[in-house]
């Protein structure tokens, strides 16, 4: 199942799912698609038909949060995980497919660190992993080594179309928001490698978590996101 919101990140992924299926002649009844709306803006309705309207033809589902009431992000993720849980058993589903991307993992990485996250937290995004609140279901990130810049050259490059969320660039919404648009950039800059700079600290945290695994004979790395 590939969780879609409609923006560049998901719909590349369904894409890539869909001919990744095609080329290897996978049975297209086992490729299963899920939007959930949040229903906190007003663009969620033309999302919504951005998915009916791209995705027809193929087998899909969409969910919409009853109350419309802003939320925070970890309201809104158990929301989600809620409606992932319910699909997963209707229709028998033990992979869940999302469109993470290397942006993503760093942008949580550093919001992980400023909510005092510890560890294990500092390791955010795996290409595959479970995730608490789905335990039996592998999670999968076929593109979390591509930045959002590369996911958007790829989408221009072979006119896949997507939904841009207009709230991404406010500021005063989110806290992953101020970093994404405020302080990221200015680290990038910094830093000069942008990146992958970061993502290799990412990577070296993650190494020595599996030692720690390893040495523990237990596992400690679970996903937040």
């Amino acid at each position: 199942m590939v969780a879609i919101s409609g923006g560049a990140d998901s719909t590349l992924t369904a894409c890539l799912m869909y001919n990744f299926f095609l080329k290897y002649k996978y049975d297209l009844q086992n490729l299963f698609f899920i939007h959930c709306n949040h229903n906190t803006r007003t663009s969620n309705l033309a999302d919504e038909k951005f998915i009916t309207t791209y995705f027809k033809g193929m087998q899909y589902s969409i969910v919409k949060r009853k109350n419309n009431k802003k939320s925070s992000e970890a309201e809104l993720r158990n929301w989600r995980y809620g409606e992932f849980k319910k699909q997963i058993r209707i229709h028998g589903i033990n992979q869940l497919i999302f469109g993470h991307n290397l942006t993503d993992r760093i942008e949580s990485t550093f919001l992980n660190l400023l909510r005092g996250a510890n560890l294990n937290g500092l390791v955010a995004m795996q290409t595959q992993e479970t995730h608490h609140l789905l335990p039996d279901t592998q999670i999968l990130r076929p593109i979390l080594t591509l930045t959002k810049d590369d996911i958007l050259h790829i989408c221009k490059h072979n006119k896949i179309p997507f939904m841009t969320d207009p709230t991404n660039k406010d500021t005063t919404t989110s806290l992953r928001n101020k970093l994404r648009n405020k302080v990221l950039p200015e680290l990038y800059k910094l830093a000069h490698k942008q990146t992958a700079t970061t993502n290799s600290y990412i990577e070296s945290m993650k190494s020595i978590y599996e030692q720690l695994e390893k040495s523990h004979g237990e596992k400690i790395l679970n996903s937040e996101f």
